[in-house]
């Protein structure tokens, strides 16, 4: 019995050289632009929130100053209250608060001594004040 001539087997070999870069040429760039993706989507929420910063200044029976602490504009009316983690009805309006602007937003319900409010806005960013 004869053996495999040599050309076949070179041309053999060679193919599968090829192959097996082929291979790991897609996987590697595949996997690259998945995580290429991740880092450009995780560095868009980091800007995201430290531009969009604000703060609860004051609250005063149901209602709650918020002061624009951040680098950017942000729109009071995409803003969501809770209390104690509880979601509540909040008047929202259509304002924009440049940075260093406040806004008075007023609060479905008053919360009294001892609860947790908290504000959210945009990137999913808030603050959290304690009543006294």
């Amino acid at each position: 019995m004869k053996g495999v001539s040599e050309i076949i087997a070179e041309i053999l070999i060679v193919g599968l050289a090829i192959g097996l870069m082929a291979f790991f040429y897609q996987y590697y760039s595949s996997s690259t632009q998945t995580a290429m993706g991740n880092v450009e989507a995780e560095g868009n929420r980091v800007s995201c929130e430290r531009l969009s910063n604000f703060m609860i200044t004051n609250i005063s029976g149901n209602i709650v100053s918020i002061k624009n602490a951040g680098g950017t504009i942000i729109n009071a009316s995409h803003f969501s209250g809770f209390i104690n983690n509880v979601p509540i009805q909040i008047q929202n309006t259509d304002i924009l608060l440049k940075p260093g602007d406040f806004v008075n937003i007023q609060l479905g319900q008053t919360p009294v001594v001892g609860n947790r409010v908290k504000i959210i806005g945009d990137c999913k960013v808030g603050d959290e004040f304690y009543v006294k």
